[in-house]
């Protein structure tokens, strides 16, 4: 399994439900994406952070998710007033997955 981390630092604290709403509707696009696993969103309030987890069956799959999301991250981010930015984006292999 591989996972993504894209980040959204510095959004105005006011924006935070919005980037959430804006986050959200991407995901819907996703999680209709060959290979999609699972993802996660999170929250830090206080320093403006809004953080989207996808877990992909192999890195393949998520490489290709990538090519098939550039636009809506772009959609995405013009929607948040007051944010500017490109999202960081880091990548990681899952070596180890627990449930409980």
């Amino acid at each position: 399994m591989h996972m993504r981390e894209t980040r959204y630092s510095g959004v105005p604290y006011d924006q935070i439900e919005n980037t959430i709403s804006h986050v959200s509707d991407l995901l819907s696009t996703v999680t209709s994406l060959p290979g999609f696993r699972d993802a996660y969103v999170a929250v830090s309030r206080q320093r403006g952070q809004v953080s989207v987890f996808t877990v992909w069956d192999s890195e393949k799959a998520m490489q290709d998710s990538e090519v098939a999301a550039a636009s809506g991250v772009t959609e995405a981010v013009g929607g948040i007033g007051g944010y500017d930015e490109t999202p960081a984006v880091e990548r990681f292999e899952v070596v180890k997955h627990e449930t409980w």
